[in-house]
């Protein structure tokens, strides 16, 4: 019995230090092959932009490719139904946006929970949304331009990245707040829309900074609105929606990392480890920032991730009802 016992111990230590190792030793194989990162917007846009630099810098850090793929469609909805689909292996990696959350919550319609059907690896960055509109728009200020388009009985034309964007969300609110006529005119992305805005044939776009950054320092644009509580640093002089009074009108505007559920926790680990990584480099870090993102002051977990997109869906959806801004799932 006494050799039983040792026998039995000595099984018994020898098996748990293998099972460590052996789970060690599959953490250290990830990853073995190129990884997909999957945006859902156009390539140009805040999102893809983000992505391709996080991907160089990853590839480098993970010491395998890192290719971003775009699948364009339903305002990054038709990527994350994608990447919910395939294998939870850590190869096929989601670029999420606020913009989908904002689209299921609008149009959903049962079809995508983002915070229920895919499982978070960390924030990336925040992008504060802006209004602009073209240089054919009377009216120095947006309430100005809104008064002179009431008086006149003239629809305005406002531009988004597609039906359910914070574009879209902000044409409601102003429409339903303001009194005044808006038509909605969604685009697949930032290039085409800020062409006709430019060319007087839309008056309004809301997007991303990073998107439109460049035609406002270039003055082919003008910024009236940051949709946002608060004045973002890269336009200290032009005011936050909430200053002009469009309260419950601001949109969350974040990226960041998600995979399908049931990926094994060690790729997650591994997958956060990388971007933290990435996002410290004080290079990345300052390039991310002159381009109109707001890099993370701390180390994203993928639980902060996920509390911050399960508390955006619980504030909207709640401000969505007040509104009676279309049906919420």
């Amino acid at each position: 019995m006494r050799k039983l016992k040792l026998a039995l111990s000595v099984l018994t230590g020898g098996v748990v230090p293998m099972m460590a190792l052996a789970s060690d030793g599959v953490a250290e194989m990830y990853p073995q092959r190129p990884i997909s990162l999957v945006v859902g917007y156009a390539p140009g846009g805040g999102a893809d932009i983000l992505s391709r630099h996080l991907a160089e810098h990853m590839t480098n850090e993970l010491g395998r490719k890192v290719i971003v793929e775009n699948r364009i469609g339903a305002t990054g909805s038709v990527a994350a139904l994608s990447v919910m689909r395939s294998a939870p292996d850590g190869y096929t990696v989601y670029m999420a946006g606020s913009s989908v959350l904002l689209h299921q919550l609008m149009y959903g319609k049962g079809k995508l929970n983002l915070a229920a059907d895919l499982t978070p690896v960390g924030m990336a960055a925040g992008v504060p949304i802006v209004l602009v509109v073209g240089k054919h728009v009377p009216g120095a200020t947006l309430l100005e331009a809104i008064e002179i388009a009431k008086k006149k009985s003239t629809p305005l034309r406002c531009a988004s990245n597609g039906v359910g964007s914070s574009g879209d969300f902000l044409c409601h609110a102003v429409q339903k707040t303001a009194g005044v006529e808006m038509i909605h005119v969604p685009y697949k992305g930032d290039a085409q829309a800020l062409a006709d805005v430019v060319g007087g044939r839309a008056d309004f776009y809301v997007s991303s900074l990073v998107g439109t950054l460049a035609f406002i320092k270039a003055d082919r644009v003008r910024a009236m609105a940051v949709i946002a509580e608060t004045r973002c640093v890269q336009l200290p002089d032009v005011p936050s929606i909430d200053e002009l009074g469009f309260k419950n009108a601001t949109a969350p505007g974040w990226y960041g990392l998600m995979v399908p559920n049931e990926t094994p926790s060690y790729v997650i680990s591994r997958l956060n480890q990388s971007l933290n990584a990435v996002l410290a480099m004080t290079d990345v870090r300052t390039r991310l920032m002159e381009l109109g993102y707001v890099v993370p002051s701390l180390k994203e977990s993928p639980e902060r991730f996920g509390k911050r997109i399960s508390a955006d869906t619980e504030k909207w959806s709640e401000i969505l009802r007040m509104r009676g801004m279309k049906e919420v799932h």
